[in-house]
């Protein structure tokens, strides 16, 4: 995790090795989705309602949610990094 100006964010390496960065709040309240330094994780899961989230950003699952959710909309916001 890092601290860019304002915002809190989370960098990740996913299972095809690729790097990727995202703004480290959850979709659904704002919660940061990754509260260590460094670390490793098969998944990112917010602590507040457990929505977890894919390496590559996707929302995977949505607890408490309507069945007609499109969790493609929801995915974690995506930060550019090289």
């Amino acid at each position: 995790t890092a601290q860019i100006g304002d915002y809190p964010v989370v960098l990740v390496r996913d299972q095809q090795g690729k790097i990727n960065a995202f703004h480290n709040s959850c979709r659904h309240r704002g919660s940061r989705v990754c509260n260590a330094d460094k670390g490793t994780a098969a998944k990112l899961v917010c602590p507040y309602h457990q929505w977890t989230y894919e390496l590559d950003g996707r929302l995977l699952f949505a607890r408490q949610m309507a069945d007609g959710l499109d969790k493609s909309q929801f995915g974690l916001k995506p930060v550019a990094c090289e």
